[in-house]
């Protein structure tokens, strides 16, 4: 994804900011995802830092979570003609991005975390219009087009 954030950035040098913080800046891609759904969820009662330390805790602890979420980005590389590249879904798709906090959420959610779990949800009910309650399972390679 790096690879691709790059030649982004080379055809519009104007992204050059905003791809370095979200992506480019990142060790890994738990880092990645973990900081930009944190900054993308945070209010003024909810800090991104707090959301951070939580999303890249439950994120580099659980394979299972990263795994489908590159499934995912496959998926929706694949299926929606209107996903230019890997990077444009991570940044700009709100049904990859809501399907992502779920992921976190529905740990949240296993490990007995209810009320945390349901914050997260409501909070990617306020951002991204989308409401997958914690408790829901969802499968590898997930595709919501919106």
């Amino acid at each position: 994804m790096k690879e691709e954030a790059e030649l982004d950035v080379n055809e519009e040098p104007i992204l050059n900011s905003y791809y370095q913080s979200s992506i480019l800046s990142h060790d890994s891609l738990e880092f990645a995802l973990a900081n930009y759904l944190a900054n993308r969820l945070s209010s003024a009662s909810l800090p991104s830092n707090t959301l951070f330390d939580l999303f890249v805790g439950i994120l580099k602890s659980d394979q299972e979570i990263m795994d489908s979420m590159k499934d995912d980005l496959k998926a929706v590389k694949e299926r929606d003609p209107a996903c230019i590249n890997h990077v444009h879904c991570f940044l700009n798709f709100k049904g990859f991005l809501a399907c992502q906090s779920h992921r976190v959420a529905h740990k949240l959610w296993l490990q007995g975390r209810k009320v945390l779990a349901v914050m997260i949800q409501n909070r990617v009910f306020e951002v991204f219009a989308v409401g997958i309650h914690p408790g829901a399972k969802i499968g590898s390679g997930f595709c919501l087009i919106m």
